[in-house]
């Protein structure tokens, strides 16, 4: 009873102390909902090679970052996500959302990346045809940050308390030992980036800066999605130069 209500109430003041990460959860949630009542699918959100170098479709940037197919693999990015949290009191709402703007812009850029160098090299065309999204990418890449600040002891990961330091690749790991079809890349990828954003661009990006950065991507992406899904009709000028005589419109 009363063990049960104050455990209630001390989650709800965490939800306080963490807007943040409890309106990032809300969002992933809300969007999982929509997914599911419009039947999509990996094809339809996840970040694919050929789909965006070939066909441009940019705003997969986007829809892949926060879209999640699978219930449990939503439960495991939010539960993740919950348990970092600690990184948001340490860094602030706005540092908390620049550097994870930051992570999931750079991740997806290497994950690009690794998949050109694998076909290019190694001659191997499944990463070009693979689908993926989710959160995943973000949360190794805070776990990197978090390790290079090393202000913080532990960090729990799907019911591991495991060290800072050795954190991103032991979760690494451990993920792909209990999800074997889990993206590898994608998480290396987010490690890395948390790495390269933590120690160089964190600092060299002002937060004036971030906004006006944050704003035209996302509002790119936007447009582009948009634009895509929903293209405006195209005008010919010449059919409409044949149609106008002396100012007079022939029908």
């Amino acid at each position: 009873g009363k063990l049960g209500n104050s455990a209630f109430i001390q989650n709800l003041k965490e939800l306080t102390v963490y807007p943040t990460t409890s309106l990032l959860c809300i969002i992933l949630s809300t969007i999982w909902i929509i997914i599911l009542g419009r039947n999509l699918d990996y094809i339809d959100l996840g970040l694919n090679y050929n789909k965006i170098v070939k066909d441009g479709e940019y705003w997969r940037f986007l829809t892949a970052t926060f879209s999640h197919i699978n219930f449990l693999h939503l439960a495991f990015n939010l539960s993740s996500l919950w348990s970092l949290r600690i990184a948001e009191s340490l860094f602030g709402v706005i540092q908390y959302l620049k550097c994870s703007f930051l992570i999931g812009f750079v991740s997806v850029t290497l994950i690009l990346l690794m998949n050109h160098i694998t076909h290019k090299y190694i001659k191997q065309d499944y990463f070009k045809e693979v689908y993926s999204l989710g959160y995943s990418c973000i949360l190794f890449g805070w776990m990197a940050v978090l390790s290079s600040l090393n202000q913080v002891d532990e960090v729990l990961f799907l019911g591991f308390e495991i060290p800072t330091n050795i954190a991103p690749f032991a979760s690494l790991i451990i993920t792909q030992v209990i999800v074997p079809r889990s993206s590898f890349i994608g998480h290396l990828a987010g490690i890395l980036s948390g790495f390269i954003v933590s120690n160089y661009l964190l600092k060299a990006i002002s937060n004036t800066n971030f906004g006006i950065l944050a704003f035209f991507v996302l509002f790119g992406l936007v447009f582009d999605y948009f634009n895509k899904k929903f293209p405006l009709p195209k005008i010919s000028l010449i059919n409409n130069q044949r149609r106008i005589t002396n100012g007079v419109l022939n029908i």
